[in-house]
């Protein structure tokens, strides 16, 4: 990057070392920090910056969604008081969406909410902030409430929205925004929805037997929208998303849609495109972080936080007696006052073992499902065992084991084979506003398929 603007040096006598040195030297650290921005992002704790060379493509969450601040820990994002439901509120109704996190820090902190609003690609729309909410547009979350132990100390941070400092105008996605009201630094966005509630949507799932993915079953979501009478030309305004498992980032378009019925329209995925009808979900129960759980095969208490060490996962080998349910993305992380925060180390046997350019990672609802170098297994060769450890607060979570090799992205190598689980789908119905050129929400389904 080089600078535009060459005035700078207008009116200068060369002549002057002690006005000339300064100068230049100013504009060679401009150019430096231009040069390194390219390659780094702010990072929310304490300003410092990291690199995202080599970050693989995260397919889980959408453009935009990030944590930067490591601190922050046991993210909610739900609807009216329930943790395990997803964040979709309806406009101008009761629904609330409450945010929860931790900060791992003995000093004070406060933060800032803002919002911002997208189209259903996730790029930003073409709405001002005043068209998006009306009220504070900047919300104060000030210290928050020092937890009981010290093994760390936590500060606990909370949010309802709206409240009577703000409220929606608009339905689609947005995005909540968490900054450093110190430094102004991003720490963390998370996506939500807000819908009209207009129109019904019907929906069911196929199951189908499939050749591909190692003979793994497939669900074919099946779907009919009843259009409101307001919505004009719906073939050419209406759009469709499905959504498996709260995974925002993998919304898939329909391929199949019928507008011959008046007053309503078809659309389903194609046969040859359907979900994997047994996504798996390892549980993790930490209710208990003694040797009386059964997960628990080793304990180190005198460490900070303390550790454990969870007995193996068994890569295509499932507890037959567990069926997982849908992840909720955040997990149920205790919220009592006195809860622990633990190092736990996970260990994966297994026989698919990576090549030279290929990587296994750990997900889950304490990692947000983003894939993050800290969570990264290597190989041990003591326990002939894949391992890495994360900091995880005592509660209940799923998280799955990926390769990742560059870009590219299997969730399904260290699944349970024919394990049958229980999946949750979100249909979504999106109207072109042609009048004001945002993608409005005009309904959400939620249908839960599988045994």
């Amino acid at each position: 990057m080089f600078l535009k603007d060459t005035t700078i040096f207008h009116d200068i006598n060369f002549t002057d070392s002690s006005r000339v040195f300064p100068l230049l030297i100013s504009v060679i650290f401009l150019l430096l920090m231009s040069a390194c921005s390219s390659i780094q992002i702010e990072n929310g704790r304490n300003g410092q910056l990291t690199s995202q060379e080599n970050t693989p493509e995260n397919m889980f969450n959408v453009s935009g969604q990030i944590i930067t601040d490591q601190q922050i820990r046991s993210v909610q994002l739900f609807k009216n008081n329930n943790p395990d439901s997803p964040p979709v509120i309806e406009l101008n109704s009761n629904d609330k969406l409450h945010l929860r996190f931790d900060y791992i820090d003995v000093s004070s902190k406060q933060f800032v909410i803002t919002f911002s609003h997208h189209n259903i690609d996730w790029s930003p729309s073409s709405l001002a902030p005043s068209d998006i909410a009306q009220g504070i547009r900047r919300i104060y979350l000030d210290a928050g409430l020092v937890n009981n132990s010290s093994r760390p100390i936590y500060r606990s941070y909370s949010a309802v929205l709206p409240n009577e400092q703000v409220s929606f105008l608009k339905s689609g996605n947005y995005m909540l925004r968490v900054e450093d009201a110190d430094t102004g630094f991003l720490v963390m966005a998370l996506p939500f929805f807000i819908f009209e509630n207009e129109g019904m949507i019907e929906s069911s799932i196929e199951f189908l037997q499939s050749p591909r993915q190692n003979l793994r079953a497939l669900h074919r979501p099946v779907n009919r929208y009843m259009v409101p009478e307001f919505v004009e030309q719906p073939q050419f305004n209406l759009l469709f998303r499905v959504v498996q498992n709260r995974f925002w980032g993998r919304a898939r378009t329909p391929g199949e849609t019928d507008f011959s019925s008046p007053g309503s329209v078809t659309f389903e995925m194609e046969q040859e495109h359907g979900f994997i009808a047994d996504y798996y979900f390892y549980p993790l129960i930490l209710n208990d972080i003694s040797l009386s759980n059964p997960r628990v095969t080793d304990v180190f208490p005198q460490e900070v936080p303390p550790r454990i060490l969870l007995n193996d996962d068994t890569a295509n080998l499932a507890n037959l007696s567990v069926r997982t349910l849908p992840s909720s993305l955040f997990g149920l992380p205790d919220r009592n006052s006195d809860a622990e925060y633990v190092n736990v180390t996970f260990s994966l046997d297994t026989e698919n073992a990576p090549e030279e350019e290929e990587s296994i990672y750990l997900v889950g609802d304490f990692t947000a499902w983003a894939i993050r170098s800290e969570s990264r297994l290597s190989y041990d060769e003591n326990t002939e065992r894949w391992q890495t450890s994360v900091i995880i607060k005592e509660g209940e979570y799923k998280y799955k084991y990926v390769m990742v090799d560059q870009n590219d992205i299997d969730d399904l190598m260290y699944d349970p084979l024919f394990e049958r689980t229980k999946q949750e789908y979100h249909v979504f119905v999106y109207l072109q506003d042609k009048n004001e050129f945002y993608d409005r929400l005009l309904q959400v389904n939620t249908v839960i398929a599988g045994s």
